[in-house]
């Protein structure tokens, strides 16, 4: 009577064990945001909050159009306002016009980035519902202080496999898109003027560099690549994605701190 309960026990025991030390997903938060909004600096500060979270990968993208309103974001990229306005025929929940803050989560789903409580529902259904991203490990080939003063130019980047079966005409495998971001760590700036002149400001992750890394097929590889001198970035991110934008499904980040 008592050793089938053992076994079933035991059973359930490895079950919770296995599930325990599988490898969490990673979560990728863009946030599209302005240093001439008013409405921005809350959801400034959750990214913030949002990147202190193990697996969550966190990008600051600061859009150029509200820079008419009497400050100049000294992070902003046109950059920025191309990939926001990529998303906006791709994301779940409807969403047409660009707007700040704006989170997109996974390159799938959008909400205001200040409404925390949506945001954290989001991440929840999306590794509920939605295949998980996958991780990429990045190493460098010296230490990170030798990256940080350029004697050092080479990054591996270690792709997963990712398990999607072939689709589209003549059974051609699906392909992603590699980017490579650079970013510039935390920051407390003081804004003199515009809807937010007065204030002292902390801004996360703020996207320095970006580079189009080419196509990618879901199969299990490393790369190197050379970086290009950039003294300002602190961390360096690697996202694969559908293209033109869409659902992210696999990241990894580079931390040179």
């Amino acid at each position: 009577m008592f050793y089938p309960l053992f076994l079933l026990l035991l059973l359930l025991s490895s079950v919770a064990s296995a599930a325990d030390t599988a490898t969490p997903p990673v979560t990728v938060v863009e946030l599209f945001t302005s240093q001439g909004c008013y409405s921005c600096p809350p959801a400034d500060e959750f990214l913030g909050e949002l990147a202190a979270r193990e697996n969550v990968i966190t990008l600051s993208c600061h859009v150029t159009y509200w820079n008419y309103l009497g400050w100049k974001d000294t992070f902003s990229r046109p950059f920025c306002n191309n990939r926001q306005r990529q998303y906006q025929s791709f994301l779940k929940g409807g969403e047409r016009g660009v707007y700040t803050p704006q989170m997109i989560i996974n390159g799938r789903y959008s909400a205001v980035g200040s409404r925390r409580s949506k945001v954290n529902a989001i991440i929840a259904a999306d590794h509920h519902y939605e295949q998980a991203v996958e991780r990429i490990e990045i190493t460098a080939t010296a230490n990170a202080t030798q990256l940080i003063q350029g004697t050092q130019k080479t990054l591996a980047v270690a792709l997963p496999v990712i398990k999607i079966p072939e689709v589209g005409e003549n059974n051609k495998k699906q392909q992603w898109q590699l980017f490579l971001l650079g970013t510039s760590g935390e920051h407390l700036l003081p804004i003199t003027s515009g809807e937010n002149g007065g204030k002292q400001l902390p801004y996360f992750n703020p996207i320095e560099y970006v580079e189009n890394k080419g196509e990618w097929d879901g199969q299990e590889e490393v790369v190197e690549w050379t970086l290009p001198d950039e003294p300002r970035v602190k961390e360096w991110v690697v996202i694969a994605q559908q293209w033109p934008l869409g659902s992210i499904v696999a990241s990894g980040v580079l931390s040179l701190k």
